[in-house]
C-alpha cells in the first residue's frame, strides 16, 4: 500500500513552493497525496486543476480530524506550511495525537521560531525544512534543534527561469502590497503596510508623470480596496488582483518582503524593498544580501525613481543555492514517508 502525503498549505508562498512537485506527481500513481488549503489560496494559485488530490471543501467550522473523515482517508505523513494560520496548527496536533510523521516548511527567510506550531513550548514538527545555510544559521540562533533542521531549498524559485537583463520594456511600476497589519504576529516589525505607503505615495506623487502606469498589487488575502479613493485617483493607481500580470508589464518592483519579489528579481527585473527607518527588523533576504535596493524614506525612493538605476545582477549567485531543490524535497520526501 502506497503511504498518504498530506500537503496542508496556510497561504500563496507556501503554495507556490509545492506547485513543481505537485505537477511532477500530477499524473504519477506513485503517490497517494491530498491538498488541503484555505479557499483564497486554492483561488489564487487555482489549485482546482489538481482536483483529483485538492479536499476542496475543507470545513474550519469542524475539526481537521473530521474533515479527513468525512473523505475516509487517513495520512501517514502530513507536510505543512509555516505561516501562523490555524489550519496548520490544527494538523500538526492532528499529527502527534495520531501518531502521524508531522513535518512543516519554510517557503521564506523569517521568523522561524515564530511560525512554527508549538504545545507546551514543545515544537510539534519532527522535521523543519529551510531553504539554505543562511534560513539553517537564522533557525538555530532563533531556538531550533539543529537535529530537527534539514535543508530542502525552493522548487519554485528554482524553477524560475534567469532572464537576460534588457533595456526597459515599458514605463510602468508596481508596488506589491502586504497586509501586515492584519497579523498580531508581525506587530514586533514597529511598521504596518500603511507606513510604506506613506513612502511610496509621496514619492510617486512627484515623478507620476515619469511612469505610463502605476499598478497597485493587491495581496490575495485581500476582499476588499484597501486604498482611499482619492489616493487612487490622484496618482492614477491601476489596481490589480494579480500580481504576477503587474510584473510581466512592469520594469520597477517595488515591495516590502513578499515572495512575488523573488519571482521578479529572478527575472532580473528592477526590484526595490520598502521599509520604513524605524522597523526593528528586516525580513527582505533579498536586501538584506544585498541583492536588491533596501529603501527606508521617501526622498531616497524618489531619487531611485527619477534616476531609474539598475540593480547589480546577482540572480546567478542566489540561483546556485537553489539547484536541486525539487529532486532534494522529492527525496526528503521519500525517505521520510518510509519511516
Amino acid at each position: 500500500m502506497q503511504p498518504k502525503i498530506l500537503f496542508v498549505i496556510g497561504d500563496t508562498g507556501s503554495g507556490h513552493y509545492c506547485l513543481p512537485l505537485w505537477e511532477r506527481w500530477k499524473n504519477k500513481k506513485k503517490y497517494d497525496w491530498k491538498i488541503i488549503s484555505l479557499d483564497y489560496v486554492n483561488k489564487a494559485l487555482n489549485l482546482f486543476r489538481f482536483s483529483e488530490n485538492l479536499i476542496n471543501k475543507y470545513n474550519e467550522s469542524i475539526s481537521f480530524e473530521k474533515n479527513l473523515q468525512v473523505i475516509n482517508w487517513k495520512p501517514d505523513l502530513i507536510f505543512s506550511s509555516a505561516s501562523f494560520k490555524k489550519i496548520e496548527a490544527d494538523s500538526l496536533v492532528y499529527s502527534r495525537k495520531k501518531k502521524v510523521n508531522g513535518i512543516q516548511f519554510f517557503d521564506s527567510w523569517y521568523n522561524y521560531y515564530k511560525r512554527l506550531v508549538k504545545k507546551d513550548n514543545q515544537i510539534l514538527a519532527q522535521k523543519v525544512c529551510v531553504i539554505d545555510n543562511n534560513a539553517f544559521d537564522e533557525a538555530v540562533l532563533e531556538g531550533i534543534e539543529k537535529e530537527k533542521l534539514v535543508i530542502v531549498g525552493h522548487p519554485y524559485f528554482e524553477k524560475i527561469k534567469k532572464k537576460k537583463i534588457t533595456k526597459k520594456i515599458t514605463n510602468n511600476l508596481m508596488f506589491i502590497n502586504q497586509p501586515i497589519s492584519k497579523y498580531k504576529e508581525m506587530r514586533f516589525l514597529n511598521y504596518d503596510e500603511k507606513d510604506v505607503w506613506k513612502i511610496v505615495f509621496e514619492a510617486i506623487k512627484n515623478v507620476r508623470s515619469k511612469y505610463k502606469n502605476f499598478y497597485f498589487a493587491m495581496h490575495p488575502q485581500e476582499n476588499r480596496i484597501p486604498l482611499k479613493k482619492k489616493i487612487i485617483k490622484d496618482l492614477n493607481i491601476t489596481l490589480l488582483r494579480n500580481g504576477q500580470e503587474g510584473m510581466e508589464k512592469s520594469d520597477i518592483i517595488l515591495g516590502i518582503f513578499s515572495s512575488l519579489m523573488f519571482d521578479a528579481f529572478l527575472k532580473n527585473k528592477n526590484v526595490v524593498s520598502v521599509q520604513p527607518r524605524f522597523k526593528t527588523k528586516n525580513l527582505c533576504i533579498l536586501s538584506k544580501g544585498s541583492y536588491i535596493k533596501l529603501i527606508s524614506d521617501q526622498k531616497e525612493l524618489e531619487n531611485y525613481l527619477s534616476g531609474k538605476e539598475n540593480i547589480k545582477d546577482k540572480t546567478t549567485t542566489f540561483q546556485k543555492s537553489l539547484k536541486g531543490s525539487l529532486k532534494r524535497l522529492e527525496s526528503f520526501l521519500d525517505n521520510e514517508k518510509k519511516n
